[in-house]
């Protein structure tokens, strides 16, 4: 069946699309899920065909729409009737330059090939927009947010598509956590996420199930297990040696934005229990259980791990755990923002620390 009027994201394909109208456009800057999206939407056209011949890729800021017009009317020797696809990439340019022609195209398509559109931003304001929701496909190629209105990135649901990845991929069982904790030490980077997995699928046999410290030990390395200390070291009082600590991770080049990304995996789950054990007292009548809290924020039994957990979630106390993911929150913005200059983001993060153990 054909579906037209659509917009989807790129990590959640729609699994009944059989084929596709004769406007695709592929919008966003994360180019692992575009990589992705134009792989998904040439196996459609061409009905799973692995042997159909990939199509070139025309650079928009120099396409005159003459030439995509010859390219669209043009079919292949080698199409087995199917509909061909005519990609162009970077077309800001000459979207800007061609809007009535394209207009004209998605509403009445010359041929039976398919433009595909690749493009950073896509107006939701034009005219073109609304004919390509109408008559075509849209598929965002950013990170996804929790709602429309949102810039917070939605870390659940790429953690589920981490997991369908990795099963279908790399034959590796990821859990809702381990996909959390990789897409946390990846820096916000999809191609990053695959790259550790196709890692992690020769050092793991087939149908591994991964554990949180697997993915520390062979994705985050000596830099992950520092960070770690660092945050232990803060949550019980020692300040500055948590910022000592830290100053090798630095001092390799690590990004200040990466860095946090560990620490805010871990302190959310600080935040997770707090808030699980608050909820737990108001529905038992001011009873609860730290340790099932604390379990299922994700803390595990083994090692020790839930009585360390217990007692520093004690010390950072109500006003600090009240408080805890506003603090992420709004250090995670400034990293993206107003604090992307690393000196500067070295400074959140080691005052962070400071607010931990005080």
């Amino acid at each position: 069946m054909t579906k037209t009027g659509n917009t989807w994201h790129a990590l959640e394909w729609p699994t009944d699309i059989a084929e596709l109208p004769s406007t695709v456009v592929l919008f966003g800057k994360d180019n692992f899920l575009i990589e992705m999206s134009l792989r998904q939407t040439y196996s459609t056209l061409a009905r799973g065909d692995r042997d159909a011949i990939p199509p070139q890729k025309l650079e928009g800021e120099r396409l005159s729409w003459n030439d995509l017009d010859a390219e669209l009317s043009t079919g292949s020797l080698f199409s087995q009737g199917f509909s061909q696809p005519v990609v162009v990439i970077d077309a800001e340019t000459f979207i800007s330059k061609h809007r009535p022609e394209l207009e004209s195209w998605v509403a009445r398509p010359t041929s039976s090939n398919t433009l595909i559109l690749v493009t950073d931003s896509w107006l939701a304001t034009t005219k073109l927009y609304k004919l390509v929701q109408q008559h075509g496909v849209l598929i965002s190629c950013d990170p996804p947010t929790t709602s429309a209105k949102s810039k917070s990135i939605d870390a659940k649901q790429i953690a589920k598509w981490i997991a369908r990845w990795a099963k279908v991929h790399y034959r590796l069982e990821i859990p809702s956590e381990v996909g959390s904790l990789l897409w946390e030490l990846s820096q916000d980077s999809f191609g990053m996420v695959d790259t550790s997995l196709a890692k992690l699928s020769l050092l793991f046999p087939p149908e591994s199930t991964l554990t949180p410290s697997d993915i520390r030990t062979h994705v985050g390395g000596w830099k992950a297990d520092t960070v770690w200390q660092a945050i232990d070291q803060a949550l019980d009082g020692q300040a500055m040696k948590a910022i000592e600590t830290l100053h090798p991770i630095f001092h390799a080049g690590e990004h200040p934005l990466s860095v946090m990304g560990q620490m805010s995996w871990t302190l959310r789950r600080y935040a997770l229990a707090y808030d699980h054990y608050n909820q737990a007292r108001l529905s038992r009548g001011g009873k609860a259980d730290m340790k099932q809290s604390l379990l299922a924020a994700g803390f595990r039994e083994w090692g020790s791990e839930v009585e360390k957990a217990a007692g520093r979630l004690k010390r950072l106390g109500r006003r600090r755990l009240d408080s805890l993911h506003r603090w992420l929150l709004e250090i995670d913005m400034a990293l993206k923002f107003t604090h992307s200059d690393e000196a500067l983001g070295r400074q959140l993060i080691e005052r962070l620390l400071i607010q931990l153990s005080d």
